[in-house]
């Protein structure tokens, strides 16, 4: 998909979009929702990050299970298992969304279908947490705000879930609150406000 808007991020995943620096999605909520996204220790940063490198190898039909690493091969077989069972089909991943209304940016997981139903899922290897709900929200309203291709469409036409990962299974959660994308707005508009009025 063409994004409508140059979108980088660097080593300190600082997002800049056409050249201006911008909050992201995990930003905003850490900072109003006063909760830790990075609490974990470099292991569980470095699994994570393995889980979607491999997962994206398994998505492009590319991965070389000979060489994935013992601890995070329980992780991808369950990421297998769900794209079997689903029959989940991939359009595209981990590509990057800007919603210039609202002022943030951020990487979604991944986006394709089940059945007719196009699907936004964020991929998880540790606990689940409520305000993932509110993650997902944000990915959806900027989507149809970056790519060209996505624009006939309304954010609330894309069915979100979170999709947790364990050794020995994997959990699908629906995230359908309407309401979702009311409270990730309102949080999205007092971080703006915040950085004019305090």
């Amino acid at each position: 998909m063409k994004e409508k808007f140059n979108i980088e991020r660097d080593e300190e995943h600082i997002y800049t979009v056409d050249g201006k620096i911008m909050p992201s999605v995990t930003q905003i909520l850490q900072a109003h929702l006063q909760i830790d996204y990075f609490h974990q220790d470099d292991y569980y940063r470095n699994r994570g990050s393995e889980v979607d490198r491999c997962s994206v190898l398994y998505l492009e039909d590319d991965l070389d299970w000979d060489t994935v690493d013992r601890r995070v091969l329980p992780y991808i077989n369950q990421f297998k298992n769900f794209c079997e069972a689903t029959g989940y089909i991939s359009t595209e991943h981990h590509g990057f969304v800007h919603n210039p209304q609202l002022g943030y940016a951020g990487e979604y997981d991944l986006l394709g279908y089940f059945g007719n139903d196009k699907v936004l899922i964020d991929i998880k290897t540790g606990d689940k947490r409520p305000h993932y709900k509110l993650q997902t929200a944000m990915y959806a309203m900027a989507l149809v705000q970056t790519y060209e291709e996505l624009e006939r469409y309304s954010f609330t036409d894309f069915k979100r879930f979170g999709l947790y990962l364990g050794q020995d299974h994997y959990k699908l959660e629906k995230h359908d609150n309407p309401v979702d994308f009311s409270y990730a707005q309102s949080i999205c508009l007092a971080n703006t406000a915040r950085k004019i009025y305090v």
